[in-house]
């Protein structure tokens, strides 16, 4: 594989890459519909969920799942049930921790294929101390059972059942958090059963539900305290969170802890009464009064495993209240260590490492030879053939200018006589008329020899009766002929190349530089590989995107490194300086005017390297302009285009052989592509239908 074809694959890799990740932030939109649950209170504390909803997505999936989040002194069980309501692929259920890293249990219905919406149903128990809270005067239920993690949902309704009967002071109180929408909420007149319904519930909000039970009918073990009437100052309290004149809570940090207790800061600021004090509880724990008002500080406990949720409140002088939710993860010592900025550093060390070195070798082996030639020289600076200057330009040859090779290939074979043009546009054609050649075909160059066989090639291919007798070559049958030698120019001008690179010699660039591309090629493709190993697998984070970022400059480097270090052989240089200046001199007026006779009465001869170098409409024009201020013959300088075609040979003034050549270039240049793509300009018709498809 050679640099240049890395360099191609790798940019194609790493456009993969960026595909992919930009299809993973693009994700699906889901939605829960029609979402039932049912909660049923056991007197022994156990709480059994029976939840039925619908699952629907403008993509597809193949599991539905639900992560109930709850500490360790709670257990989820998964029940007899639990799986696809409606009809479609066999599914099946099961259990794992969520996927999210929240500490709980993930219930997932997997499916054996995809669909774009699915009835589930979730249905679990659970038990253990942290299910319900008992008391002396009191059980509590307090659970956000519609999480705000959850995608949004349309249609929801919530019935929830206690063992038995109760009186005032004992209620359910319903939180929507910022939903604004009212629910409707029915309590019955025994206060054992709750019913809360809502049209949507929008992304990011969520239902929690705190029941306050006596504790009469229940069998679980009381924890010996009283709590009835701090639970119903705390739900009053909670009736002030977020009213009109709340402080503004913002917490500072931070998001990630170890396994040690940590600080919690933030702000809090007034907005009506002054701020009197500060509190933050973790989901499931207990609530830690902080120091500082406005600006605070929180000394927290260790968390376990997972994403912890602590509330924060600002409790104002007049009682109101804001409330800021933050999110910390608990994460290893070594997670912390992938996290950290400095774990991109053997990354960028190593991209900075392979563009020093770049440079370095570029300054020693990658700079140009000086060479001393005439800018605007006025006769081409060697002998070689006008395909071999439209190959000699690249250091690196992988196919460029080939059909300018190819048309300078044409127009010289014309000018020799091999060859004559006929017509133009579609009605173009080449007439093989060897009677009129100079010389034999065994003295033309090893290039024009190949494209001429070409042509004699695709006239045989003529259809049978052609009264043109296969002397004859139109776009028809330079298509033809390429249905069968198909990409016939990039061949014959790579094998064109090298001969090139014989004559002279070899490569066109020095060994030392042409190595020192090899070398560092393969080098950046491996820093590249290496920090994309090291982006995925170690580094996390803003290190990982470092890491990625130094693989995409990796990439850069191969790429530039493969143009700027190969180096001209200095006799190379010298050629290839005098061509470019050659090619000024043919599209530059100023320079033109100034031109020896000479020039001009070898202008045909120059007009094929014109048409090599890519400046033959340019060379016309300028021609064209300066002719009748040098006061030089148009009838000479016109006589002169006869092998152009009968429309250059029959033309009165040099404006008419420019169109006539101009006409000539445009049809060799589609005759160039004729020759090597073999396609079709027109449907056959007559034909029944046509296809179309979509997806994957």
């Amino acid at each position: 594989m050679t640099v240049r074809t890395a360099a191609r694959t790798a940019f194609r890799a790493l456009a993969l890459v960026a595909l992919i990740a930009a299809l993973g932030t693009a994700s699906a939109r889901f939605e829960w519909r029609d979402v039932r649950q049912q909660v049923d209170i056991a007197a022994d504390g156990t709480i059994t969920v029976d939840d039925e909803r619908t699952l629907w997505t403008t993509e597809d999936f193949g599991e539905a799942f639900l992560c109930i989040q709850h500490g360790p002194d709670v257990t989820l069980t998964m029940l007899d049930g639990t799986g696809a309501v409606s009809s479609g692929p066999n599914a099946t259920a099961r259990t794992a921790a969520c996927e999210s890293g929240a500490a709980g249990t993930e219930l997932i219905v997997a499916q054996d294929s995809r669909v774009q919406e699915r009835r589930v149903r979730f249905h679990y128990e659970l038990t253990g101390p942290g299910a319900v809270q008992v008391h002396d005067d009191v059980v509590q239920w307090y659970w956000e059972i519609y999480g705000r993690e959850n995608p949004p949902a349309r249609g929801y309704h919530l019935t929830v059942a206690t063992p038995a009967p109760a009186d005032a002071p004992y209620d359910a109180f319903v939180f929507r958090f910022d939903n604004p929408e009212e629910p409707e909420v029915e309590l019955n007149e025994t206060r054992d059963r709750l019913d809360v319904r809502f049209h949507q519930i929008p992304d990011g909000e969520g239902v929690e539900i705190r029941y306050l039970m006596p504790p009469g009918p229940f069998t679980a073990e009381s924890d010996g305290r009283e709590r009835l009437v701090a639970y119903l100052e705390d739900t009053a309290r909670i009736a002030n969170i977020g009213v009109p004149g709340a402080p503004n809570v913002r917490v500072d940090g931070p998001r990630a802890v170890g396994d040690a207790p940590f600080t919690l800061s933030g702000r809090a600021e007034p907005v009506g009464a002054p701020v009197d004090r500060v509190t933050a509880t973790p989901r499931g724990g207990e609530t830690v009064a902080c120091e500082g008002t406005e600006r605070f500080t929180c000394a927290m406990p260790a968390f376990g495993p997972g994403t912890t949720r602590i509330e924060v409140l600002a409790y104002a002088e007049d009682e109101a209240i804001g409330v800021a939710t933050h999110a910390v993860e608990r994460v290893s010592a070594i997670d912390r260590v992938r996290r950290h900025p400095a774990t991109a550093l053997p990354a960028l060390g190593a991209l900075l490492w392979l563009i020093v070195q770049v440079v370095r070798t570029w300054n020693r082996v990658g700079r140009e030879p000086q060479v001393q030639e005439m800018q605007y020289p006025f006769e081409p600076p060697s002998d070689l053939s006008p395909p071999g200057v439209a190959l000699i330009r690249h250091q690196r040859y992988a196919g460029q200018n080939a059909s300018e090779a190819f048309s300078a290939a044409l127009m010289e074979l014309a000018r020799l006589r091999r060859v004559r043009f006929e017509g133009e546009g579609r009605s173009f054609e080449i007439h093989l008329d060897p009677s009129a050649a100079e010389g034999t075909d065994s003295d033309l160059d090893p290039d024009l020899s190949d494209a001429l066989d070409h042509l004699k090639a695709a006239a045989g291919t003529a259809k049978r009766g052609d009264a043109r007798g296969g002397s004859v070559v139109d776009m028809k049958d330079l298509r033809r002929y390429g249905r069968r030698k198909k990409n016939f120019v990039p061949r014959w001008a790579k094998r064109a190349r090298q001969r090139l690179e014989e004559a002279r010699g070899g490569p066109l660039i020095t060994a030392e530089s042409k190595k020192a591309v090899n070398r560092w090629g393969l080098i950046s493709l491996a820093i590249g590989a290496a920090t994309f190993a090291w982006g995925f697998f170690v580094a996390q984070d803003l290190a990982q995107v470092a890491s990625f970022v130094a693989t995409g400059a990796s990439v850069l480097v191969l790429i530039v490194a493969s143009q700027a270090l190969p180096s001209w052989r200095p006799e190379i240089a010298r050629e290839v300086a005098g061509w470019n200046g050659f090619r000024r001199t043919l599209s530059d007026y100023t320079i033109m005017k100034d031109a020896p006779n000479d020039f001009f009465e070898l202008w045909d001869r120059y007009f094929s390297y014109a048409v090599a170098l890519g400046v033959a409409s340019r060379f016309l024009r300028t021609l064209e302009r300066v002719a009748p201020e040098r006061g030089i013959d148009s009838a000479t300088l016109t006589r002169r285009a006869a092998w152009m075609g009968a429309a250059a040979g029959s033309a009165s003034d040099l404006a008419s052989v420019a169109k006539a050549a101009s006409s000539v270039s445009s049809a060799l240049s589609a005759a160039s592509k004729s020759a090597s793509s073999g396609g079709s300009s027109s449907g056959g018709g007559g034909g029944g239908g046509g296809g179309g498809g979509g997806g994957r």
